[in-house]
């Protein structure tokens, strides 16, 4: 029977103490096949036996009444060792013959039975088609070899994609591309021996093969590498897992530095990410691999994508600049090449960017003082992979400020100083017209002060001045601005030909005059508190007269506006010394806002709110230099009654000059005063109180006026004239007889004043006269006739003046009115030649608090305004007269700085 002789084809010991999958029973399988044609004899069965290989002696025989007659499956009573060394033998026999009666001499097929186990010691796939499968075979009592099996998911199911044997090392099995299918990847080994049926020992197929081993399963695949970052002389990788079903998640990875020698270096990684000590400047050329990796399998290895370059410099030359405006900082650095990002990290936990380029410009300015770091990354996204060079050097953010001393613009010179920095290498100085975002100006020094000498300043715009401490190179922050130009009083420019000298405020540079023309006006506003006897006390209409208008409003604090107009008569200037139409305007408003009008329930001003309007006024309005008496102090010498006229106002002190006696008759009083000699000075502290019943007054001595106030003081009434031996008033108590306590006070100066010879007058016109008047209007009219009037005078020819108090150098000095800047420096011995450099140094400050100009105290003028003699040159108003600048009057309260030692 050559023809129908079996042939096994295949052997398979399945042990029951292993785990399979696919599941594949347990016992031995054989399957037997024709070389020929042919077929398996009629009921016939194919039997097995299994029996030691050194003997014939059987361990057992597999069913007989089986109608397969190409498998039969025995299932031995014990395991097999793997060590010894079986045989099974194949054979048709009569369906359900009894197994001792069958001859297993005749037509038997043999092969040997494998109890090795396998496992696999390690398996990579290259990500296409390629699996390599390492196994380790347990020992064997016969010659194996080692058969890898990869199987993978299709639709739920798996499905085994290749298999290979191998009798040595490893197996590698190259997939055919129509069976590949997708993961996850499961390998199977198992132990296998050659049937050789033919007696050939030739490591080929048939094979008879041993249990196979546990599954192995390939864990999720990297998807791409996401993230490569070199910081420190490590590179950080990062990457991102498929989404793969049932894939187990890898346990580490393995990481491989290559060139296109080979690999540079392999080490383990972590699951998601890996750090690689690595100094990659010293290296050209380099990729980069990474692959999952679970027990002993390596998944696919991902690298990165062609034409990579990382990122191996880190930022530079990093510096900041701060906005002096906003106080914003500008981060700038070199670029590195190949990078399109860059990112900033702050120590407080902030982060920047990404932005394209430098520079980086702060959401918000430092704090000052405020302790900040920041370091940059360059970055680079290209084909879906995050590249990220070095962190650079850290750049402390500079948070110190500068804060400016004082500007001063002169009109051509602009100086400028500021308070010192400790950590400061030097500064930087900027002018920046309001509105615009370019400098004007930009200067840098390590001195704290720094000098224009020629700052060109557009009038029609404003400028200011902003500091900033340079701190280890870099631009720190400015604690504020100073505007070049300040609100001051400013001398007149113009010639004596064309007009008097005189002084006017102006906020901006386009308000002010020059030799050839007046100052533009500006309106002035100011705020004023109740100034009637109560709610409506002037009417609800506004009351104007030339260029003073007072407005009433719903201000609860200030409830009335005094405007001074744009243009008008205090904006014109000629050789009039007191401007005849401005005065009338002024005297004509004075009148208008006391006025009463008792239908309308209009009660007027109250003397106190007069005497604050007139102080508004003095302290603020354009004035010539004789204007400043007149507005200031009531003096005027139109006087058609004597030689002139000064007021008395709160803030004054009046100085009496008493002549004593020298021929003294011992018998009696005399008649006469026959001579003069000597003098006693008394001096009357002018100030404001208001008495039990709620009127202001004005009064001549504070301990006299608190009694006057209580009304517990009560005074005769002075002779007036006549040949009374008691004419007139002794001493500071007669002042307040009760006629003569009010709150206006005007004080005449006799037209020709008694030689020290003559026998003395009682006669008011011949004596320095106070005249006492309890409004404005009716005070006005004493100009013509003083007697309508209470007045006082002190006996004998007694000389009275009205002066004020103002400071030199912090000094406080009594000068009489009509003092001017000049005999002040005379009294020091400092009086300037024109032109001269000390002028530089000099500087008068003038109070005008009265004058409120914004209800916001922070946004009001003052409270004091300095005189700008130094402005465009100091003025001079004449050759050899020495009529200049300095020969404007002080006012009370002026504080005059000569620069002495500085």
């Amino acid at each position: 029977m050559a023809d129908g002789t079996p042939i096994i084809e295949n052997v398979r010991y399945i042990s029951p103490y292993r785990n399979y999958y696919p599941p594949q029973g347990s016992g031995i399988q054989a399957g037997v096949g024709v070389r020929v044609c042919g077929v398996a004899p009629d009921d016939t069965s194919l039997v097995v036996r299994l029996r030691l290989a050194p003997s014939l002696a059987k361990i057992g025989i597999s069913p007989t009444d089986s109608e397969n007659t190409r498998h039969a499956v025995y299932q031995p009573p014990f395991p097999l060792s793997a060590t010894d060394s079986y045989m099974v033998d194949a054979k048709w026999v009569e369906t359900g013959i009894d197994q001792d009666d069958i001859d297993w001499t005749t037509h038997t097929a043999s092969a040997p039975v494998v109890g090795a186990t396998a496992d696999v010691i390690a398996s990579r796939f290259d990500g296409v088609r390629t699996f390599s499968v390492k196994a380790t075979i347990g020992s064997s009592g016969v010659s194996v070899g080692t058969r890898a099996s990869v199987y993978g998911m299709s639709n739920g199911v798996e499905l085994i994609m290749g298999q290979g044997e191998v009798q040595e090392g490893p197996v590698s099995l190259e997939i055919e591309e129509g069976k590949m299918v997708p993961p996850p990847f499961t390998v199977y080994v198992e132990a296998v021996c050659p049937i050789a049926n033919s007696g050939a020992a030739s490591f080929s197929a048939p094979f008879s093969v041993g249990p196979i081993s546990v599954p192995i399963k390939y864990p999720v695949p990297v998807f791409a590498i996401t993230t490569v970052a070199y910081v420190n002389g490590v590179l950080a990788v990062k990457w991102d897992f498929a989404d793969v079903p049932d894939a187990p998640a890898p346990e580490a990875t393995c990481i491989e530095i290559l060139n296109p020698s080979g690999v540079v270096t392999r080490l383990d990684g972590g699951a998601n990410s890996a750090l690689i000590p690595i100094d990659l400047n010293s290296h050209s050329d380099l990729r980069l691999s990474v692959s999952p990796v679970l027990g002993c399998v390596t998944g696919a290895a991902v690298g990165l994508p062609d034409g990579i370059n990382l990122i191996t410099e880190a930022p530079t030359d990093i510096s900041m600049k701060t906005d002096p405006v906003t106080n914003i900082g500008t981060i700038n650095w070199t670029e590195v090449q190949g990078a399109n990002s860059y990112v900033l990290e702050f120590t407080n936990g902030n982060t920047g960017g990404p932005i394209p380029a430098p520079p980086y410009i702060l959401d918000v300015p430092p704090k000052p003082g405020e302790k900040l770091g920041v370091t940059i990354q360059a970055k680079r996204v290209e084909q879906g992979l995050e590249v990220i060079g070095p962190i650079s050097d850290i750049l402390l953010v500079p948070a110190e400020a500068g804060v400016p001393a004082s500007v001063r613009f002169d009109g051509a010179e602009l100086k400028i100083s500021w308070e010192p920095v400790f950590a400061a290498g030097g500064y930087f100085v900027s002018v920046y017209e309001l509105g615009n975002s370019t400098a004007q100006f930009t200067g840098t020094t390590t001195e704290s002060s720094l000098i224009v000498e020629s700052f060109e300043a557009d009038a029609s715009k404003t400028y200011d001045v902003y500091v900033q401490p340079i701190v280890n190179g870099n631009v720190a922050l400015t604690a504020g601005k100073m505007a070049v130009f300040t609100s001051a009083f400013f001398t007149s420019k113009q010639p004596i030909g064309s007009a008097l000298p005189y002084v006017y405020p102006a906020t901006s540079l386009a308000t002010l005059g020059n030799a050839s023309s007046s100052p533009h006006g500006e309106v002035f506003t100011t705020y004023l508190p109740e100034i009637g006897a109560g709610a409506g006390a002037l009417g609800q209409s506004a009351i104007s007269e030339g260029p003073f208008t007072l407005t009433p409003q719903s201000e609860g604090n200030y409830p009335y506006t005094l405007s001074f107009a744009a243009d008008g008569s205090q904006w014109t200037f000629s050789k009039q010394g007191i401007r005849p139409d401005l005065q009338m305007a002024y005297d004509s408003f004075l009148k208008k806002l006391e006025e009463k009008r008792q239908s309308e329930g209009v009660t007027g001003a109250t003397p106190y709110g007069i005497a604050l309007v007139q102080e508004v006024i003095g302290r603020l309005m354009p004035q010539t230099f004789d204007e400043l008496l007149y507005y200031n102090f009531g003096f005027s010498t139109e006087s058609r009654w004597s030689a002139a006229f000064v007021d008395l106002r709160a803030g004054m002190l009046l100085r009496a000059t008493v002549s004593d006696y020298v021929l003294v008759n011992d018998s009696e009083p005399p008649p006469f005063v026959n001579g003069y000699a000597g003098a006693t000075v008394m001096d009357f502290d002018i100030g404001g109180y208001t008495n039990s019943s709620g009127d202001w007054k004005t009064g001549f001595d504070g301990f006299l006026n608190a009694l006057a106030a209580q009304g517990v003081i009560s005074v005769d009434e002075p002779a007036k004239s006549g040949n009374a031996i008691r004419a007139g008033v002794a001493g500071a108590v007669e002042l307040y007889y009760e006629q003569f306590q009010q709150p206006f006070y005007r004080l005449f100066v006799p037209g020709k004043v008694q030689s020290s010879n003559h026998s003395g007058s009682s006669k008011l016109a011949e004596n320095f006269t106070i005249a006492a008047a309890s409004d404005y209007t009716s005070m006005t009219a004493a100009s013509d006739d003083p007697t309508q009037l209470p007045t006082a005078y002190f006996r004998g020819v007694s000389t009275l003046e009205v002066m004020i108090r103002i400071q030199l150098d912090g000094s406080e000095i009594v000068v009489p009115i009509g003092t001017s800047i000049g005999n002040l420096l005379e009294q020091a011995g400092m009086r300037f030649a024109t032109n001269s450099t000390g002028l530089k140094s000099l500087r008068v400050f003038r109070s005008i608090l009265p004058a409120i100009t914004d209800p916001n105290p922070a946004s009001s003028l003052g409270p004091e305004l300095e005189v700008r003699l130094d402005w465009d040159g100091f003025s001079s108003y004449g050759s050899g007269n020495g009529l200049d600048a300095l020969s404007m009057p002080l006012l009370a309260g002026d504080r005059v700085l000569t620069g002495r030692g500085a």
